[in-house]
């Protein structure tokens, strides 16, 4: 798949142009304007090529201007929320000759909010801050609002309290389960800050944390966007099933036949000469540039967390805390003690192929079904694989049932862990 690149630039002032959002770091407003390049091109470069054969497609007479008729059969476009674009030819032919060009056309799309990047913000969820604010409780042994260094050291401890399934890491469930703990209201006031600009470059999949003036920001890019081809082939293969060796399918027909409401939504768009019979190579044509569309979008999400306890320990993001987590609380939060408002603000950006919604136009994507991960195999000792009762290749303290003074020299990177390595071929006496 293509890869993807985002540098992502923090100022201080004026929005710029091109995507942007508000990362919320201080009373100052920031804004993160991103210049995204997908194989080592602009992104508008894609977005360019499809709106092109988009007005084409509907240019019918092919005098390269859309009249009102042509443009009323436009599909309507993606943007967040679920919401779409429904082009207006009011607003395009802002000249009143009643035409409109490729130029307009694309004008109007951008400010319409279908545009080669799309930047959506989502706040903080009640669920992430109870989460947050339940972790905090478990971990403020004196109750004093304060967590301390000895406090945070004895993190681990919790998976004795709240590791149900004991496999050796806290889930969200397993915290919410605990114990029902409402998100702290206290107002959270910052003191104004200096921002300087910082371009980061990603080509890869792996996500990489930031530092920003203390706002903790995490970038995920995904690679491989939705699979819209997947839709198109359903639509292809419902379509050549109902010609049944015909050569098209008359409107009426479809209108008249429940059993081809698939087919019904794409009729008029595919139909490109208007002349109320469907063929199989206007359905093929319309379907590709649909596929096409889906990818000449790529969508940008910050989800703010706000300053969120369990984010802060959950470093690779998994959605669990586990024991090596655990052991590296004391560390990982700097400012001690920590206490609800001197916690890191955090926030996940993620940056993907496609559009902002789950649709381009009738077409919807087909889930990815990810091929169940092969088990490393482990060249280890038999009362290594033995302790590892989670299978995770690795054996803790809470796992290790010989003399504690024997771990302390199994572990010889001190990490609170006997790794494969580690235990080698030795013999537990």
């Amino acid at each position: 798949m293509r890869a993807l690149a985002v540098a992502l630039m923090l100022v201080g002032t004026a929005m710029a142009e091109g995507p942007s959002l508000t990362l919320a770091t201080s009373k100052v407003p920031t804004t993160l304007h991103f210049d995204v390049t997908v194989n080592g091109q602009p992104a508008g470069a894609t977005w360019e090529g499809f709106t092109a054969a988009l007005f084409q497609h509907f240019d019918r007479n092919g005098d390269g201007a859309l009249s009102a008729a042509e443009s009323a059969r436009i599909t309507p476009l993606p943007l967040p929320q679920r919401g779409a674009l429904v082009i207006d030819f009011r607003q395009l032919d802002d000249d009143g000759d009643g035409k409109v060009t490729l130029s307009r056309f694309r004008d109007c799309c951008r400010t319409g909010g279908f545009a080669p990047v799309v930047a959506v913000k989502q706040s903080p969820s009640p669920e992430s801050q109870r989460l947050s604010e339940a972790l905090f409780r478990h971990l403020d042994a004196d109750a004093d609002g304060k967590l301390t260094r000895a406090e945070l050291e004895a993190a681990p401890r919790l998976l004795d309290k709240l590791d149900e399934d004991e496999n050796e890491a806290i889930s969200a469930a397993e915290l919410r389960s605990a114990g029902d703990f409402k998100a702290s209201g206290r107002a959270d006031k910052s003191s104004e800050r200096e921002f300087q600009r910082l371009p980061i470059n990603l080509g890869g999949t792996n996500p990489t944390h930031f530092d920003v003036n203390g706002h903790m920001l995490r970038i995920a890019v995904e690679t491989q966007g939705p699979d819209y081809e997947s839709g198109a082939k359903f639509y292809r293969t419902q379509f050549r099933d109902a010609l049944g060796g015909e050569a098209f399918l008359s409107k009426q027909r479809v209108e008249d036949d429940d059993g081809l409401r698939a087919v019904a939504a794409l009729f008029d768009p595919a139909d490109r000469d208007g002349d109320g019979r469907l063929t199989m190579d206007e359905v093929d044509r319309f379907l590709r540039l649909m596929t096409m569309g889906a990818a000449c979008q790529v969508t940008i999400i910050l989800d703010e967390r706000g300053r969120n306890l369990f984010d802060a320990l959950d470093e690779n993001g998994d959605g669990r805390l586990d024991l090596g987590e655990l052991n590296r609380a004391a560390k990982v939060i700097a400012e001690l003690p920590a206490t609800r408002k001197n916690l890191p603000r955090r926030s996940l950006l993620t940056a993907r192929p496609g559009p902002p919604g789950d649709a381009f136009g009738p077409l919807r994507p087909v889930k990815r079904v990810a091929p169940p991960a092969l088990k490393p195999t482990i060249d280890a000792p038999r009362w290594f694989t033995a302790m590892d009762r989670n299978g995770d290749g690795r054996v803790s303290s809470r796992e290790y049932l010989g003399p504690p003074e024997s771990f302390g020299k199994l572990d010889a990177d001190c990490d609170g862990f006997v790794s494969a390595a580690e235990a080698g071929s030795r013999t537990l006496k």
